[in-house]
Formats: structure tokens, sequence, C-alpha cells
């Protein structure tokens, strides 16, 4: 008698620990002039801002479409009226947009590299360079009107009073000698004088990345190294006002460039870039630091970077277990499916590099930045040709933390006298395999979905596919070593196993009785009609029985499982 194991009945659906497959419902395929993906704002209504960079072989001069919102399945929203971007001041290649930022009543800040802008009914191009607003319908809105010296705007941060940090590598706005690399301005667009920068000079050094923290103070991040006459090698915290703070210790700080820099939710920040060290310790790009600037954990798994600082981390995003998902450019010869530029890697909330985790991801790729959805999605930005095989991709993708979401149980095809059977059904082709809880061992030759237990005891299964890999709760397995059925007529009870409330169908006249595992009568009924009955059972208690049914001189049998 096979006893089978119902370990699947208790799951409905159940998510992988590893990379996730694409979602393919999702296939923006309209990026305007966007050559790749810089920087993007996930919509509480499920709609994606996306903002992104010109090709170097776009003319400066002419009108272009940097930003682009998307609906849920990537579709362009039609009713949001596009901006198009112009620059006319030569001297750089670099044209578009490089940071988005949503204000509490849904307005639009756009930075980046651009003098002008036209959207909607406005006549001609309006000036606006390197900043400018949109309402949440994409029209320029007139009130917002900054006077940068340049358009070498690249970061943006708004304060929970409604003002609005910038950063970049402009000399000032608007003439005013406190607004140099970095500036404040008020609703209007105007220059805030209660906040100084003292940066002396923009002189090859800029500011990156900007954070406005819960105690009220500044972080900047970028390519400067000093800041007021003091030591601030790519990394500086202002009070309020602009500023520098002392008790931020950051030592001799970074070696290269950070990009980016965030402040989590246990006041710790996070901080990623070109750099491979902090204060002399060797990180990964990445780093996670007290709130006194001091190290908490390094990030220090040196294969990240392939062993140059050429390489870089642009974005990161965290799921609700706290792992942290960092994009960029780099390479990662530590993972276990071969391949090297992958551009995507997974840490524990302490900096561990989960090398599991990635597999040949994103291959000749340039990912820019990420974010987590509460649909346990990623969203991924940059210039995207290849993931997980799937070529002839564009610049926006979205990748799916769960491999199989549609993943499921059901019955197999069909019920026996003797057993029932349960099969995994999923989008994904997974391979299985068994495990002995108890000694923590796989089990030699139980690798399909339904597994036969020789043994009472608890047992789990690892599915997998290509980049998935999960393992499943422990299951307590009990009854092996019932006795073998007898199979004279035949006996239905549904659903089987059951909650306590069942249905046995029986097809002529005899003595019925039902008893559980140590053989105790639960209940003895008697059916009278030549052509059968239905008898109901109700409220029975967890746990393996034997329904014995006997006509004339024959009885048969079946097992009914409540669970």
């Amino acid at each position: 008698m096979k006893h089978l194991l119902f370990a699947f009945i208790l799951i409905s659906n159940f998510g992988f620990s590893q990379i996730g497959t694409q979602d393919f419902s999702f296939a923006p395929n309209d990026f305007g002039d966007m050559y790749s993906v810089t920087c993007m704002a996930h919509l509480s209504n499920g709609q994606i801002l996306a903002g992104g960079l010109m090709s170097s072989n776009i003319s400066p001069i002419m009108e272009h479409e940097f930003i682009k919102r998307y609906n849920a399945d990537g579709t362009v929203d039609a009713a949001f009226n596009t901006p198009r971007f112009s620059k006319t001041i030569i001297g750089t290649s670099t044209f578009g947009v490089t940071d988005l930022a949503i204000d509490e009543f849904d307005r639009i800040y756009a930075v980046g590299y651009f003098d002008s802008v036209h959207t909607g009914s406005m006549a001609g191009n309006i000036l606006r360079r390197g900043i400018v607003r949109f309402y949440s319908n994409g029209l320029i809105d007139p009130s917002f009107n900054p006077a940068t010296n340049n358009y070498h705007v690249q970061t943006i941060e708004i304060q929970p009073d409604g003002k609005i940090l910038v950063g970049g590598s402009f000399s000032n706005f608007g003439g005013a000698p406190n607004s140099t690399v970095i500036t404040r301005l008020n609703d209007d667009g105007s220059v805030d004088n209660s906040f100084t920068s003292n940066f002396s000079t923009s002189g090859g050094s800029g500011v990156w990345g900007i954070e406005y923290t819960s105690d009220d103070k500044i972080l900047a991040v970028g390519t400067f190294t000093s800041y007021d006459g003091q030591s601030a090698s790519r990394i500086v915290r202002m009070e309020s006002n602009g500023t520098f703070d002392p008790s931020f210790n950051i030592g001799v700080g970074f070696e290269n460039a950070a990009q980016f820099i965030e402040e989590l939710e246990d006041g710790s920040y996070f901080t990623g870039g070109f750099f491979t060290s902090y204060n002399d310790t060797t990180t990964s790009n990445c780093i996670r630091l007290n709130p006194d600037g001091t190290i908490m954990y390094s990030f220090n798994n040196a294969q990240l970077n392939g062993g140059s600082s050429s390489y870089n981390v642009t974005d990161f995003t965290r799921d609700p277990d706290g792992n942290f998902y960092c994009v960029g450019s780099f390479l990662n010869y530590q993972f276990p499916y071969g391949g090297s530029s992958i551009n995507l890697v997974r840490f524990d909330e302490t900096g561990v590099l989960d090398t599991m985790y990635t597999n040949y991801a994103l291959l000749n790729a340039l990912t820019n930045c990420i974010e987590y959805t509460d649909d346990n999605q990623l969203l991924l930005g940059g210039i995207i040709n290849e993931y997980n095989s799937n070529s002839n991709l564009d610049k926006l993708i979205r990748i799916n933390l769960d491999c199989a979401q549609n993943a499921s149980i059901s019955e197999s095809p069909q019920f026996t006298l003797y057993s029932l059977g349960y099969q995994v059904h999923a989008n994904i082709q997974p391979s299985y395999q068994w495990l002995d809880c108890t000694t923590g061992d796989t089990i030699s030759g139980a690798n399909q979905n339904t597994f036969t237990a020789t043994a009472n005891n608890q047992y789990s299964l690892i599915i997998a596919d290509t980049y998935c890999v999960d393992t499943l709760d422990c299951y307590q397995i009990q009854g092996v070593g019932l006795p073998e059925m007898n199979t004279y007529f035949q006996i239905k009870v549904y659903p089987n196993p059951n909650s306590g409330t069942f249905v046995v169908s029986l097809e002529s006249s005899g003595l019925g009785q039902l008893v559980d595992q140590s053989g105790r009568l639960v209940e003895r009924f008697e059916v009278d009609s030549p052509s059968g009955m239905d008898k109901t059972f109700t409220n029975v208690s967890s746990g393996f029985y034997v329904l014995n049914f006997t006509t004339g001189k024959h009885t048969s049998s079946t097992k009914v499982i409540v669970h």
C-alpha cells in the first residue's frame, strides 16, 4: 500500500528565495528618446514614471522626450502630457533627466542636463536650466522658475516642509553666492537664503546624491573632497542650515565617488558608488554606516567589483525581509552557474553577499535604478540587453521575486480506491527533491512531485527551476503502516482528505463501520437500500481512519484522511 505525503495540502501558493522570472505582462515599448533609463518613481496607483538620458548621436539642440509615464502593464499613459527637452549649451554630450521627485501635491520635479522644456499647449520652449516642475498631468508649472547659471543639476530631495534640496556641479542659482554645488530652494524656485552652501567652487567637484534625515540633517555624497575647509572625502553631513557637522566621523572617507545615500528605518545610512574602500576598509562599492559615520557593515565582498574601481553601484532597494538589492555596472565571479556581468546582487542586512541568488541575470547591461513594489516585484531601469537568457530587451523591465506566482496544489488526475495523490501546478517547469527533516538529508530517488512515505516522520520538499530554489516547510506524516484495504467493490469518499466533514457514497445495501487508526469504533451505520446511499459524516477529529463496508460475504475498505 502506498502512503502519499500530503504536504501540499496546506500550501496553495509558495514563493522562491532566489532570483525571479521576468514579468512578461509588463512590456514598455515607447521610451521616446531615452537611450538609458536613469531614474524612476513607482506611483501609488501602479503607474511608473521614468526619466532618462539621450544617446550620444542625438542632436542636443532638438526637442526630445526624456520622461514617460507608463501604466501597470507598460503601456504609455496617454493622459500624460509628455514633455520635450532641449539643450543649446554645448560642451558636453550629456543630455537628459538624471533624477525625479514627486511632492505631496503630486507635482513632478525633473533635474538633469537641459536648458529648456516644451510641453502641452505652451508655445515654444520655456527656459528651465537643469530643473523643472510639472503638474501631475505633465504640463509645466509656471510658478516654479529657478535660475541656474548652467544646467548641471544631478539630484533632488524634497524636505518634509516642502523645501527643495538640489545638488550637481552648478556654480550658483540666480547669482546667489551661497548656492554652489548644493542649494535649497523655496516653493517658487527662489534660493532659500537660510541655507548656506560651503563648497568653495564647483571646479570639477559635484554632489550626486542628497538625503534629508529624520533628525533634520542633510547628507551629501559625490566627487568633492572638502566642505567648509574641512576634509570631507566624497561624503559630508550638514546641519539643516548647511553648517558642517563635525560629529559625523568619516575618517578618510571614500577613495572614489559616491553616487547615492539613503537613511534606513533604524537611522543608519546606505550608500553606493565607484568607491572600493571607506576609511581604509575594503567594501564592494556599497556600505552601511552608523548614524555617527562609522562602519556598521562593510559589505566587503571583493568579487563584486571585479577588482576595478571603474565598476559602480548606482541604486538599491530592500524587500520586507530587509535584504538589499543593488544594481549598477559590476562583475561577480562567484556564483554557481557561470557568467560574469550580472549587475544585480542581493545582500542580507549585515552585508553578506547571497551567492546563490544571482545567475547571469543581466548580461551586457547597465542597470541604473531599481525599486521594490508591493506586489513582491522589482522594477529595473537602465540599458538591459538580456535577462536570464531573454535577449532583445530594452530599458525597463519588471521581475517577480516569486518564481512561480501562480503555483498551486491540486488533486492528482483521479481518485483511486486506496489513495489520493497531489501535484504542483505552476508556471515553471520545476525539479523536486524530498528531504528528511529529522536528519536534514535528501532522500535518494525521491525527486518527483509526489512521495511515498515508508515511515512516520517529518518531510519537506525542495522545488527548483533554472534560477529559483525554495524549500517548503516540514510536514508531519502519520498513519504509515495501516493495513492494506480490501477492494471487492468501490467505496467513494469525497473530499478526501477533508476537514472533518465528508460524504461516503455506497452502491449497495450493507453494514458500515468507521474506525480510527487504533482500531476504535467511531461510528456504525446501515444501508438498507439495494441501490445504496450517501452517508455524511461531520465534525470528525483530525487523523487517519478506515471505513469498512460489508455486504453479504464481502467486505471492502478505504482510508479517510482528516486534517
